[in-house]
C-alpha cells in the first residue's frame, strides 16, 4: 500500500467517524425550544439531500448493470452537477447542523464539509485518467455542484 492510499483510507474512516458523531450529537442536543424557522428549514434540506443521495446513486447502479462496467454518466442529477453524491451527503450535513443548531455540530459539519472538498478532488484526478477527454468535455458542460449554474447554462444552450 503506497501513502496516498494510506492517506485516502484514513480520510474515509475520519470522514465517518465524524459523520457519526455530527448524527448523535444531532439527536442528543436536539432542543424544541431553538429556533424552529431553522430547524423546519434543516429537515427540508436533510430530506432533500437524503433525495439526492439515493437518486444519485440509484444512476450510478442502473449504468453499472446496463454496462457491466463503471461508465460516465451524464444523465439524471449527473447531467445537472458532477457530484450529485457529494451535494447529497453536504446538504444532509448542512441539515442536521440547522436541526441541532450547536456549535459542536457547526465545527464537525465544516470538517465534514473540507473532507468532501477534498475527496471531489480526488475524484476528479480520477476520473479524468479513467475517461481521458471524454470527462474533460463533461467538465466544460457541467457545473461541479453548483445547481444554479447549471440552471443558468441550460437556458443559454437550449
Amino acid at each position: 500500500m503506497n501513502e496516498k492510499s494510506i492517506s485516502h483510507i484514513l480520510g474515509h474512516i475520519a470522514y465517518f467517524t465524524l459523520y457519526v458523531f455530527l448524527i448523535v450529537f444531532t439527536i442528543i442536543y436536539y432542543r424544541p425550544d431553538i429556533i424552529t424557522s431553522l430547524m423546519y428549514a434543516g429537515w427540508g434540506v436533510l430530506i432533500t439531500g437524503g433525495i439526492m443521495l439515493v437518486s444519485a446513486s440509484k444512476s450510478r447502479k442502473k449504468a453499472l448493470l446496463e454496462n457491466g462496467k463503471e461508465t460516465l454518466i451524464k444523465t439524471g442529477l449527473y447531467g445537472i452537477i458532477r457530484h450529485p453524491e457529494f451535494l447529497g451527503h453536504i446538504l444532509v450535513i448542512i441539515g442536521l447542523v440547522l436541526i441541532s443548531q450547536h456549535i459542536i455540530n457547526t465545527l464537525i459539519g465544516l470538517g465534514l464539509i473540507s473532507l468532501l472538498c477534498v475527496e471531489m478532488s480526488e475524484e476528479e484526478e480520477i476520473n479524468m485518467k479513467k475517461f481521458g477527454e471524454a470527462y474533460k468535455e463533461y467538465m466544460q458542460q457541467v457545473p461541479k455542484i453548483n445547481i444554479f449554474a447549471s440552471r443558468k447554462k441550460g437556458k443559454e444552450t437550449g
